[in-house]
């Protein structure tokens, strides 16, 4: 049959609010930037008017656009599972890690990541969306 047909039907996203870490009141889904303690941004979306039921971390490295291009459509994906899995949405993008002059070993790189990953007051278990191109993919196992 039709794949397209299978999928299970979400609905359009909710109204979207980009309301600060202090006032998260709003209908629908809120979004925030915060900071690791090294002062790595970490994008959030979390539904309003319930407490998440799960957590969904999505590693969105590297890309070579800019987030004004990326929060879109992550928007849409947010809001989406949001409404449809009361889900809290963390996102790391490349700025996740800055890259020294002269590059970063592989292994630096995912030592760094995991222990951003562990800051995170990430539900256990959680979902990894990994669209890493395979560069963080080894954090899995």
């Amino acid at each position: 049959g039709d794949v397209l047909a299978q999928l299970p039907h979400l609905r359009l996203p909710r109204r979207m609010s980009s309301k600060s870490r202090s006032d998260l009141s709003c209908d629908g889904v809120a979004y925030y930037t915060s900071e690791s303690k090294n002062g790595v941004p970490i994008h959030v979306w979390k539904p309003c008017s319930v407490d998440a039921e799960m957590c969904i971390l999505v590693l969105n490295l590297p890309s070579t656009l800019p987030w004004s291009m990326q929060k879109p459509s992550l928007d849409m994906m947010a809001a989406a599972v949001i409404d449809e899995f009361q889900a809290q949405v963390f996102v790391l993008t490349t700025g996740a890690h800055p890259l020294p002059e002269g590059g970063l070993l592989l292994a630096d790189f995912l030592v760094d990541l995991l222990d951003l990953i562990e800051e995170l007051p990430l539900q256990d278990p959680f979902v990894l969306v990994d669209n890493s191109f395979g560069m963080a993919t080894s954090i899995m196992w």
